[in-house]
């Protein structure tokens, strides 16, 4: 009864959003030469464009929730994504632009946007996919999907459909491991211009200096001091993103995300723990 009480004012404000989004677009036109910023759900795309947006004193926007609805017709192009962002001009306007489903995209984003300027945000699988299943509040040592996977809201349940992208899996972690290596190979598969590679852990490293290297490839000129704010918490932290990853996953799929994942784990210098 509670989640459907939940669910129901969920969808009630979801609608009241993309009602005032379609309002706001009226008479605004899309930025045409926005830096997109693509990556997995989870792979810190948030924090890495809300600070580069502070130190740059650009305008973001770093989630475009009306696409939820929508994302797999859009895969499956039997909605343009022209028409989308057209309806909603006002999300595309911005200076920097965060949705980790363009990632899966790609081609239509830079067909609409082919002057735009892009970043990659590369994440360690077995991290990035932990932190999937951590805000989702699921398992990841499932020998079978897990029954939560089947009430998850529009948006995340299109994450674990494997028929959007034609791949013969079902397994809720080969299903992620492949969407990870889809996203970090954009560069190569879709031949896109203009597109700078990071890794999340570099980002971490040293979050200041990640900040200015990255403003200074975009040729974007840093405006103000943010040692003051890198620590600040864009998401809701995982509980379990302490817990080692055997643990979390167990072998069997740990072994899965990291045979799944080995090609391009080694090209982003990513070590498998399981030989």
């Amino acid at each position: 009864m509670y989640n459907s009480i939940k669910s129901y004012y969920i969808n009630i404000n979801r609608f009241r959003k993309k009602t005032l989004f379609r309002i706001k677009s009226i008479n605004v036109k899309p930025n045409e030469k926005p830096i997109i910023i693509f990556g997995n759900q989870k792979s810190g795309t948030t924090a890495i464009a809300a600070l580069l947006g502070m130190y740059i004193e650009k305008d973001v926007t770093l989630d475009i929730l009306p696409i939820w609805d929508i994302i797999d017709k859009i895969i499956l192009k039997k909605s343009q994504f022209p028409n989308f962002v057209n309806t909603y001009s006002v999300l595309f306007s911005k200076h920097i632009i965060k949705e980790p489903w363009l990632t899966f995209i790609p081609s239509q984003v830079y067909s609409r946007f082919p002057k735009s300027k892009y970043i990659l945000i590369v994440r360690d699988p077995r991290d990035n996919i932990r932190s999937i299943l951590d805000k989702l509040n699921i398992a990841g040592n499932k020998e079978k999907n897990p029954y939560g996977i089947r009430k998850l809201r529009t948006g995340w349940k299109q994450v674990f459909m494997p028929e959007l992208y034609h791949w013969k899996c079902n397994h809720y972690i080969e299903i992620l491991s492949k969407r990870w290596n889809y996203a970090v190979s954009i560069p190569s598969n879709f031949q896109l211009q203009n597109i700078f590679i990071v890794r999340y852990e570099d980002f971490k490293m040293d979050k200041v200096n990640f900040i200015k290297n990255l403003a200074n490839e975009l040729r974007e000129k840093g405006k103000i001091d943010i040692e003051q704010l890198i620590n600040y918490s864009f998401q809701t932290k995982g509980r379990n993103r302490d817990i080692p990853w055997q643990e979390f996953f167990g072998e069997k799929n740990l072994r899965r995300i990291e045979n799944i994942c080995e090609n391009n784990m080694k090209k982003y210098n990513y070590k498998k723990s399981i030989s």
